[in-house]
């Protein structure tokens, strides 16, 4: 586990919550022993590996550089990264807002905008400020290794939105994006009252394997 599991939390208790799920994990592969004589069996070891060096309590946008190296390439990713968008917010919502709220939103989404900063739009397009299609572009170009493959949720805004062509584009052609659309039927039209806000927003589950451009591809 220690070896082959590693996992990036922004939200600290979220990520204790990671680590516990993996420990619980771990005692479906025990059988016919409880956790005491195990503790026994362990000695002056610990029962449970130290995960804190596993599932990093970390914004994901803000690992750059020697971090980025000492935390290596992965064969296989999976997440649920942010939705939402990273850009100013204007309009009513915003006048709202108090110059506090303000200051922590920009807060939040300083790393997010630095990493957007640094990417050549060409190569890494984004559409609208997507956070979620700013975390493709994270994982692809900083933590998946070639031939490695990440499967990530994200909103179906990003596929057939007006705006999508260019992030659909990149994504299909270097990266073969394949997709299959979800939606969560957790409420049924009568209890959405035909209000269409109600509805949960429809999902894609985006699979997508990493490997060198070739010519003529």
């Amino acid at each position: 586990m220690e070896e082959s599991i590693f996992a990036i939390e922004k939200n600290g208790q979220a990520a204790n919550v990671a680590r516990f799920s993996l420990y619980l994990t771990l005692l479906d592969y025990v059988e016919n022993a409880s956790i005491r004589e195990l503790k026994g069996l362990a000695g002056t070891r610990r029962v449970f590996p130290n995960l804190e060096a596993n599932v990093f309590d970390r914004d994901l946008f803000s690992i750059s550089g020697v971090e980025l190296v000492r935390i290596g390439r992965f064969s296989h990713i999976v997440g649920n990264p942010p939705w939402g968008s990273f850009g100013e917010q204007t309009g009513r919502s915003n006048e709202q807002r108090s110059d506090a709220s303000l200051q922590q939103r920009n807060a939040r989404l300083r790393a997010a905008r630095e990493f957007s900063d640094e990417l050549d739009e060409a190569v890494y397009p984004v559409s609208n400020k997507r956070l979620s299609e700013l975390f493709v572009w994270k994982v692809q170009r900083d933590l998946l290794e070639n031939g490695g493959v990440f499967g990530l949720l994200i909103s179906t805004r990003s596929y057939v939105a007006p705006s999508a062509d260019a992030f659909v584009s990149y994504a299909m052609w270097d990266c073969g994006l394949n997709v299959s659309v979800a939606r969560k039927r957790a409420m049924s039209w009568s209890n959405c009252s035909r209000d269409r806000a109600a509805l949960p927003a429809p999902i894609l589950t985006v699979i997508i394997p990493k490997w060198s451009p070739s010519f003529g591809r």
